[in-house]
C-alpha cells in the first residue's frame, strides 16, 4: 500500500514538478540581531544560550527546493532513493542547542495587553500590534533604538531587554509566521520567569512549528540548479547518505539525549505533530524494520488559534496529546544500538520500493539502479552524474554562521537511564 495517501497534491508528484515555476520558490530569512552583552547572562539562564549565536546566512533555495518535492506530510520524512529520513528532535538540539527534554510549550493563544506592558514595559497600540499579533519592525525598532542598557539600568529593564530579544529571536528563526513580520502574544506569558522559561522544551516546539507548513524566508539567496539537485538526489546510493553524523560529538544537555528517539506528540501551542522516529531508526542506530502505518494527523493540521477559545481552561485543550508528551521517556525507540553507523536492509528497500516514489528525474537525466546488474563495473557504466560541488561551495561561501562549541568525546547513548524527567 503506497504511503503517498495525498496524490497529486504533493509538490514531488512528476506533473506537479513540470508545472512549478521554481522563482516562486521563497524560503524564509532569518535576520541576525546582535546581542547586548548585559542580556547574555538571562539568555542564557532561559536556555537560549547557544541558538542566540547562529548568525545570517545565504541558503540555496533551490537545494530546498529538491528536499521539499522528497517531503511527505503523512510521514514528515523525506523519502529519499536511500530510504525515509527527517529532521529529528536530535538534530534540533545538536544543530541549535534548544532544550528537548522540558515541558510542552502551550498556554493561552488570548493574552491581555496589559501583560504585554508589564513584561515588555511599554503599552501596546495600532502601531506596534495587530490583533494578538506583534509587529517585529516595532520589536526590532525599540530593541535597537529605544533600551539602551547602563551599569544605572535596572534588572527590571535588563529583562525587558531580553524578552523583546528573544521575541526577535522567535518570529525571525524558531517560529516565524506566513509573512515573517509577526510574532504572536501567546509566547509572552512563558517569558514572566526566565528560570521557568528554560524549563520548556523549546526544540520539540521549534521542530513542530516547521512541521506545521511554515518556512522561513531567504532574500537575495544563490539560483542555482534545480534540475541538477534533483537528478544529484536521484543518484544517492546507500554509500552516499549519512545517518549519524553526530556520533563524535557530544550533546550539550546530557538527560536531553534519553528522549530524543521518543515516538511522540511535539507541541508549539496548537500546533501538534507526530515525532516518527520509528521510521528512522537508522538515525539512532537502530536496525530499521519494516515500520507501522503513519499516524494521520489530517485534523491536526486543520488547526488554528482560535480553536482553544471555546474551552474553560486552555489545558483542556490537546490535553491527550500533552500527556502523551509527558510520558515521552516511555516511547523511546528499542533495540540494540549499533557502535557504528547501519546501512538499509535488502527487506526494508524491497518494501520501501513499493510504497514511494523512489526517483522524480525525467528518464532523459536519470540512470536507474533497479535495472542495473550489481558488478565490480557499476561506477564505469553509469553516465556522468551532474557535478553539484561547484554550487555547493558557492552556497558555502555565504554560510558561516556560529555554531555552539562541541568538543570530541566518545559516542552518546541516546538510551542512558538518567534520574529525572519533566
Amino acid at each position: 500500500m503506497s504511503l503517498l495517501t495525498l496524490g497529486e497534491e504533493h509538490r514531488g508528484t512528476p506533473n506537479n514538478i513540470m508545472a512549478y515555476d521554481i522563482n516562486k520558490f521563497r524560503p524564509r530569512s532569518h535576520s541576525f540581531v546582535e546581542v547586548d552583552d548585559m542580556i547574555r547572562p538571562y539568555l542564557q539562564q532561559a536556555r537560549f544560550g547557544h541558538v542566540i549565536n547562529i548568525t545570517s546566512y545565504g541558503v540555496d533555495r533551490k537545494f530546498l527546493l529538491a528536499l521539499c518535492e522528497r517531503w511527505l506530510p503523512e510521514t514528515h520524512t523525506f523519502h529519499l532513493p536511500t530510504g525515509e529520513c527527517t529532521i529529528t528532535l536530535e538534530d534540533v538540539h545538536m544543530l541549535m542547542g534548544l532544550r528537548i527534554n522540558g515541558f510542552a510549550v502551550a498556554g493561552s493563544t488570548s493574552v491581555s495587553y496589559s501583560i504585554a506592558e508589564e513584561l515588555l514595559g511599554e503599552p501596546l497600540t495600532n502601531t506596534s500590534r495587530k490583533g494578538q499579533f506583534i509587529k517585529m519592525t516595532w520589536l526590532k525598532e525599540k530593541y535597537e533604538n529605544q533600551m539602551t542598557l547602563t551599569d544605572a539600568s535596572t534588572i527590571e529593564e535588563i529583562l525587558q531587554k531580553a524578552r523583546v530579544y528573544i521575541l526577535l529571536l522567535f518570529g525571525g528563526l524558531l517560529f516565524p509566521d506566513t509573512n515573517g513580520n509577526t510574532i504572536h502574544l501567546q509566547y509572552l506569558p512563558l517569558l514572566s520567569d526566565f528560570n521557568k522559561t528554560g524549563q520548556y522544551s523549546w526544540g520539540s516546539a521549534t521542530l513542530a512549528h516547521l512541521w506545521s507548513a511554515h518556512g522561513m524566508n531567504y532574500e537575495k539567496t544563490p539560483h542555482h540548479c534545480a534540475p541538477g539537485y534533483r537528478t544529484f538526489i536521484d543518484h544517492f546510493e546507500p554509500i552516499d547518505f549519512t545517518w549519524r553524523p553526530y556520533l563524535e560529538l557530544e550533546d550539550l544537555e546530557p538527560t536531553d539525549s534519553g528522549v530524543w528517539s521518543s515516538k511522540t506528540f511535539i507541541i508549539s501551542f496548537t500546533y501538534v505533530e507526530m515525532h516518527h522516529s520509528d521510521r528512522v531508526k537508522l538515525q539512532f542506530g537502530i536496525k530499521q524494520g519494516i515500520p507501522d502505518p503513519p499516524t494521520c494527523m489530517e485534523e491536526y493540521h486543520k488547526s488554528q488559534l482560535s480553536d482553544q477559545w471555546p474551552y474553560d481552561d486552555w489545558k483542556d485543550h490537546y490535553k491527550n496529546e500533552r500527556r502523551q508528551w509527558h510520558n515521552r521517556h516511555k516511547t523511546v525507540l528499542q533495540g540494540e544500538i549499533m557502535p557504528q553507523e547501519c546501512k538499509p536492509s535488502p527487506d526494508y528497500m524491497s518494501w520501501y520500493a513499493t510504497v514511494s516514489n523512489l526517483y522524480l528525474s525525467p528518464n532523459r537525466y536519470l540512470f536507474d539502479p533497479r535495472s542495473q546488474p550489481s558488478t565490480s563495473n557499476f561506477q564505469q557504466s553509469r553516465p556522468p552524474i551532474p557535478n553539484m560541488q561547484q554550487h555547493f561551495q558557492n552556497t558555502q561561501q555565504n554560510f558561516n554562521p556560529t555554531q555552539p562549541p562541541f568538543t570530541p568525546s566518545q559516542q552518546y547513548h541516546h538510551q542512558n537511564p538518567y534520574t529525572s524527567y519533566t
